[in-house]
């Protein structure tokens, strides 16, 4: 039986601190063949040296700082592999995750995906993390997306194993993204994937995003990347599926990003608002991100005009100190 190569791509900027356990994790995985490319993203610190010390046990290259798609799609020219691994230069491996999901893929074709169940850590500790609805094998692959979209899950890159086949079909990573660029390019994947196999008995490690983290960003460039993310596969889904569920998972993304953004910025705010008239649907705030307060406003005004308040609350209690203890006791639901 001929063993399939995986590549394994760690994209590396100022990750002097972890960058060495990301590639351990990665040369320690129990599957037969696997190559390991590092990318270092113009790394100003410590990074290349720690890099280089590796030797031959793997391959990297080194470049001016031009962002983690554009370093993970220079790993993808030069990988050989039949399959994909992704791996953020602070996240890591469990040692037999990608044995055990090449061993799901095998009874399946080259239009599957597999993921794994995963972790966050801080250091070495390790936090609790509860099975989630969506942890569970996806005949419909694109079903998986809406379901996250509607539980306001996700996975982390580094549980994903893509077939290179696919990952050609499907196009590289979009380096105009500042924000949200694995949630879009891996929705890309869901929506053009036959289905997934989930290897719950493995784990991929997520350590849990600094406050410099791009996940965390709240620029005026890294909230239009999060809603160009969701506008392109909202497009795509939209299109593709056009059932009520669909639509649902769709209005909840974009309630979601209107919540966010309503915290930093009027006009991103807005214009989730206003993409949210392309999908008629309800008008309900998701569990998850809403008090009793912002319900019953929704329930009197509706969704504009709650989310309006609840920014002037906001803004209020920022500029005064003394008024920002009043609100508290006079809006404790806010």
């Amino acid at each position: 039986m001929v063993v399939p190569l995986v590549s394994i791509i760690i994209p590396c900027y100022n990750a002097e601190s972890y960058v060495a356990q990301a590639i351990q994790s990665a040369l320690s995985q129990t599957h037969a063949a696997c190559e390991v490319i590092v990318i270092d993203d113009g790394s100003t610190d410590g990074s290349l040296e720690l890099i280089e010390s590796f030797g031959c046990r793997i391959r990297w290259d080194s470049g001016p700082n031009r962002g983690g798609c554009a370093a993970r799609n220079r790993g993808l020219a030069m990988a050989n592999g039949d399959w994909i691994q992704f791996l953020d230069a602070d996240d890591w491996l469990g040692v037999g995750k990608i044995e055990a999901q090449i061993r799901a893929l095998a009874e399946n074709d080259l239009g599957t995906v597999a993921n794994c169940a995963w972790r966050y850590f801080e250091g070495n500790r390790m936090r609790e993390q509860s099975a989630q609805v969506f942890w569970k094998n996806y005949p419909n692959a694109s079903e998986l997306l809406v379901d996250m979209w509607l539980g306001g899950g996700f996975f982390n890159p580094a549980c994903w194993l893509v077939s290179r086949q696919l990952i050609d079909e499907v196009g590289l990573w979009n380096e105009a993204l500042a924000a949200d660029q694995d949630g879009e390019f891996f929705g890309r994947v869901l929506l053009k994937a036959r289905n997934v196999v989930f290897c719950g008995e493995v784990e991929a490690y997520y350590r849990t995003p600094q406050e410099h983290n791009v996940s965390r960003s709240v620029s005026d460039k890294a909230l239009w990347s999060k809603a160009e993310a969701i506008r392109i596969l909202a497009e795509r889904l939209g299109g593709a599926q056009t059932d009520r569920k669909s639509r649902g998972a769709i209005r909840r993304r974009w309630l979601n990003f209107a919540y966010f953004s309503s915290h930093y910025s009027q006009r991103w705010m807005e214009y989730a608002l206003a993409e949210l008239e392309m999908y008629p649907g309800s008008r309900e705030w998701p569990d998850q991100i809403h008090g009793a307060g912002l319900r019953i406003l929704t329930k009197i005004f509706g969704v504009e005009v709650a989310i309006s308040m609840r920014r002037r609350l906001r803004l209020l209690s920022k500029a005064q100190d003394s008024g920002r203890e009043q609100s508290i006791s006079v809006f404790p639901w806010m």
